[in-house]
């Protein structure tokens, strides 16, 4: 029986990555028109490559991610991220505010939250630390590193670190998230043909970075 799998790594959200030709600098802290950092029209789109490894399994995937449209959850204005996969026909749709102090996910269209979880607290520069939750994370800025993202280019980004997860993410200007690392004990679905999903947990390793966009 043919099976597609795929993985959902539900931190509260999933996330995002990014693209950019050439090589970006970082901004410094006092000099960066940080409502630009991140892009959020509608209608722009990043594509990733993926890689998940679990047991003695291992898939490689692509992702698109793409801002369609302006919502709410509740009162707050936010964007609709809907987010496809190769490995599988199910679409994700992540809620997600992007402005000048930060950036914001609201988990997914089928179950907004109020209390978001802070992805990013401008201004970003090494050594700041934030809260991203009521559950208790944390996030640092631990360094700028160069990211190598081909065809795209290299990017020098900042590096962040959230606790109590195994999860790195890093993110350059005018492109936003460009690399993502997540590994530990976390929920796999599998998807066989007749499209009844089956949910193990399961020690994962996963992997994506960047390889285009459309701005």
């Amino acid at each position: 029986m043919t099976r597609r799998y795929y993985i959902f790594i539900t931190l509260l959200v999933l996330s995002s990555l990014l693209l950019l030709f050439g090589c970006n600098n970082p901004p410094g802290a006092s000099t960066n028109v940080w409502a630009n950092f991140w892009p959020s029209n509608i209608g722009n789109s990043w594509t990733y490559s993926t890689e998940l490894s679990y047991e003695s399994n291992h898939f490689i995937a692509s992702e698109i991610r793409t801002i369609e449209s302006e919502t709410t959850v509740g009162t707050i204005d936010v964007k609709l991220i809907r987010i496809t996969r190769s490995s599988t026909t199910a679409v994700t749709e992540s809620l997600e505010r992007f402005d000048e102090t930060g950036v914001y996910l609201y988990s997914t269209s089928a179950g907004p939250t109020t209390e978001p979880f802070i992805l990013l607290s401008y201004p970003l520069f090494v050594g700041k630390t934030w809260e991203c939750s009521v559950a208790g994370w944390t996030a640092e800025v631990t360094s700028i590193e160069t990211v190598y993202a081909p065809p795209l280019g290299t990017f020098d980004a900042y590096r962040v670190v959230y606790d109590p997860a195994d999860m790195i993410r890093w993110f350059a200007n005018g492109i936003g998230e460009v690399k993502g690392y997540i590994s530990g004990e976390m929920v796999v679905s599998i998807e066989v043909v007749d499209l009844i999903p089956i949910a193990t947990t399961a020690t994962i390793e996963y992997t994506k970075t960047i390889t285009g966009k459309n701005f």
